[in-house]
């Protein structure tokens, strides 16, 4: 009977205390329509998001900058593309009051020598005049530019209480 109580009292407190965060990446394609070139029919987009248990606490996604030029005419985007020898554009999105913030986010890469942050006003423009916008839920993201001062591919995320992510671009 005390055996009992005591292994009860254990699984109760064991899963009580367990915290499940786990971090996903992925990659999706944002379709284009109309009359475009076949080769710029889509902009592949990926995304790493955090989750605590089921849910998203915040979702990153981020493509290569002149993909977007697919979608119409940018000047800000031009004017970063020229500057920087890797120029990316990210989307965050979280949860009101989850962790990690949107702000943890960018000191990370802020907090890096090598990558600057750079205006990109018109890049939700471009991205509303397309159908996936809402589907989505773009609406729900804060878009930044990033300039990398030097050619990369990858940049890795590190966010206390999470696994690493990997960001390839």
């Amino acid at each position: 009977m005390g055996l009992k109580i005591l292994l009860i009292i254990f699984l109760t407190t064991a899963c009580g205390t367990m915290t499940r965060n786990q971090v996903m990446v992925g990659e999706f394609d944002f379709f284009m329509e109309g009359d475009i070139p076949v080769a710029a029919k889509s902009i592949p987009i990926k995304r790493i998001s955090w989750f605590r248990e089921l849910t998203m606490q915040t979702d990153l996604v981020y493509l290569k900058g002149e993909s977007l030029l697919n979608l119409g005419k940018s000047n800000s985007i031009v004017a970063a593309r020229n500057k920087c020898p890797t120029f990316l554009i990210i989307g965050l999105y979280n949860e009101l009051n989850s962790s990690p913030r949107k702000s943890d986010i960018m000191a990370l890469f802020l907090g890096s020598s090598s990558v600057e942050k750079v205006p990109v006003d018109d890049v939700k423009k471009l991205l509303a005049s397309h159908p996936q916008y809402i589907e989505n839920s773009f609406h729900q993201y804060d878009f930044h530019g990033l300039c990398f001062n030097q050619l990369t591919s990858s940049f890795e995320l590190s966010l206390p209480g999470y696994s690493s992510a990997q960001m390839q671009f």
